[in-house]
Protein backbone atom coordinates (compact mmCIF):
# COMPACT_ATOMS: atom_id res chain seq x y z
CA UNK A 1 0.00 0.00 0.00
CA UNK A 2 1.33 3.45 -0.91
CA UNK A 3 1.28 6.05 1.02
CA UNK A 4 -0.11 9.76 -0.57
CA UNK A 5 -0.27 12.98 1.51
CA UNK A 6 -0.31 16.38 0.12
CA UNK A 7 2.95 18.40 1.15
CA UNK A 8 0.74 21.23 2.28
CA UNK A 9 -2.41 19.23 3.82
CA UNK A 10 -0.81 18.21 6.88
CA UNK A 11 -2.36 19.82 9.95
CA UNK A 12 -4.42 16.73 11.42
CA UNK A 13 -3.92 16.41 15.07
CA UNK A 14 -3.93 12.64 14.79
CA UNK A 15 -2.86 9.53 12.70
CA UNK A 16 -3.99 5.77 12.85
CA UNK A 17 -2.54 3.77 9.72
CA UNK A 18 -2.33 0.72 11.77
CA UNK A 19 -2.85 -2.90 10.12
CA UNK A 20 -2.14 -1.27 6.69
CA UNK A 21 0.79 -3.55 5.40
CA UNK A 22 3.22 -0.71 4.79
CA UNK A 23 6.60 -1.50 4.36
CA UNK A 24 8.24 2.42 3.83
CA UNK A 25 7.11 5.57 4.76
CA UNK A 26 7.80 9.13 2.50
CA UNK A 27 10.94 10.87 3.63
CA UNK A 28 9.71 14.09 6.31
CA UNK A 29 6.12 12.64 6.26
CA UNK A 30 5.08 14.78 9.21
CA UNK A 31 8.03 17.51 8.53
CA UNK A 32 5.60 20.16 7.81
CA UNK A 33 2.73 19.39 10.83
CA UNK A 34 4.07 21.20 13.75
CA UNK A 35 0.34 20.17 15.43
CA UNK A 36 0.34 16.53 15.19
CA UNK A 37 0.28 15.15 18.73
CA UNK A 38 -0.33 11.04 17.79
CA UNK A 39 0.71 8.22 15.52
CA UNK A 40 0.22 5.20 15.17
CA UNK A 41 2.16 2.78 12.88
CA UNK A 42 1.51 -0.24 14.44
CA UNK A 43 1.06 -3.78 13.03
CA UNK A 44 2.47 -2.82 9.80
CA UNK A 45 5.46 -3.98 7.61
CA UNK A 46 7.86 -1.17 8.74
CA UNK A 47 11.79 -1.84 8.36
CA UNK A 48 12.88 1.59 8.71
CA UNK A 49 11.75 4.90 10.05
CA UNK A 50 13.14 8.24 8.09
CA UNK A 51 15.03 9.98 10.17
CA UNK A 52 13.56 13.42 9.73
CA UNK A 53 9.62 11.31 9.64
CA UNK A 54 9.01 14.07 12.96
CA UNK A 55 11.18 16.55 11.82
CA UNK A 56 8.23 19.23 13.30
CA UNK A 57 7.20 17.35 16.19
CA UNK A 58 7.27 19.88 19.02
CA UNK A 59 3.94 18.70 20.28
CA UNK A 60 3.92 14.77 19.23
CA UNK A 61 2.72 13.26 22.83
CA UNK A 62 2.59 9.25 21.50
CA UNK A 63 4.29 7.16 19.07
CA UNK A 64 3.36 3.34 17.95
CA UNK A 65 5.66 1.71 15.89
CA UNK A 66 4.61 -2.27 17.84
CA UNK A 67 4.40 -5.05 15.62
CA UNK A 68 6.59 -3.84 12.82
CA UNK A 69 10.12 -5.44 11.64
CA UNK A 70 12.19 -2.33 12.68
CA UNK A 71 15.75 -3.49 13.23
CA UNK A 72 17.15 0.11 13.89
CA UNK A 73 16.18 3.26 15.24
CA UNK A 74 17.76 6.90 14.00
CA UNK A 75 20.13 8.07 16.41
CA UNK A 76 18.23 11.64 15.29
CA UNK A 77 14.78 10.09 15.14
CA UNK A 78 13.15 12.24 18.35
CA UNK A 79 14.70 15.48 17.50
CA UNK A 80 13.11 18.12 18.49
CA UNK A 81 10.14 16.19 20.04
CA UNK A 82 10.23 17.62 23.49
CA UNK A 83 6.60 17.34 24.62
CA UNK A 84 7.08 13.12 23.59
CA UNK A 85 5.43 11.07 26.41
CA UNK A 86 5.12 7.34 25.33
CA UNK A 87 6.98 5.48 22.52
CA UNK A 88 6.04 1.65 21.79
CA UNK A 89 8.49 -0.40 19.99
CA UNK A 90 7.42 -3.46 21.62
CA UNK A 91 7.25 -6.63 19.04
CA UNK A 92 9.94 -5.52 16.44
CA UNK A 93 13.72 -6.59 15.74
CA UNK A 94 15.64 -3.53 17.45
CA UNK A 95 19.17 -4.41 18.05
CA UNK A 96 20.62 -1.64 19.83
CA UNK A 97 19.63 1.70 20.90
CA UNK A 98 21.38 4.84 19.54
CA UNK A 99 23.35 7.20 21.83
CA UNK A 100 21.27 10.31 21.06
CA UNK A 101 18.06 8.17 21.10
CA UNK A 102 15.95 10.20 23.98
CA UNK A 103 18.46 13.48 23.48
CA UNK A 104 15.69 15.83 23.27
CA UNK A 105 12.86 13.95 25.39
CA UNK A 106 12.73 15.63 28.49
CA UNK A 107 9.12 14.50 29.21
CA UNK A 108 8.74 10.96 28.11
CA UNK A 109 7.08 8.84 30.65
CA UNK A 110 7.07 5.68 28.80
CA UNK A 111 9.47 3.65 26.56
CA UNK A 112 8.33 0.27 25.73
CA UNK A 113 10.98 -1.85 23.69
CA UNK A 114 9.78 -5.57 25.22
CA UNK A 115 10.44 -7.94 22.53
CA UNK A 116 13.05 -6.97 20.74
CA UNK A 117 16.58 -8.35 20.16
CA UNK A 118 18.17 -5.48 22.14
CA UNK A 119 22.05 -5.99 22.95
CA UNK A 120 23.35 -2.73 23.74
CA UNK A 121 22.11 0.27 25.64
CA UNK A 122 24.04 3.17 25.81
CA UNK A 123 24.77 3.49 29.34
CA UNK A 124 23.75 7.41 29.72
CA UNK A 125 20.62 6.65 27.70
CA UNK A 126 18.20 7.50 30.44
CA UNK A 127 20.27 10.88 32.09
CA UNK A 128 17.86 13.44 30.64
CA UNK A 129 14.77 11.50 31.11
CA UNK A 130 13.82 12.42 34.37
CA UNK A 131 9.95 11.64 34.59
CA UNK A 132 10.66 7.95 33.58
CA UNK A 133 8.03 5.84 34.48
CA UNK A 134 8.41 3.08 32.60
CA UNK A 135 10.94 1.07 30.93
Amino acid sequence: MDLIIRENSCSFLYSDVSSNNLSVLPDGLFSRNYKINKIQFDRNNLQEIPVDLFAAGKNLRKIDFSNNNLREIPELLFNNTYNLRYVHLKNNSIQGIPNQFLFSTPEITLLDFYHNNLSNMPSDLLKKTTKLKSL
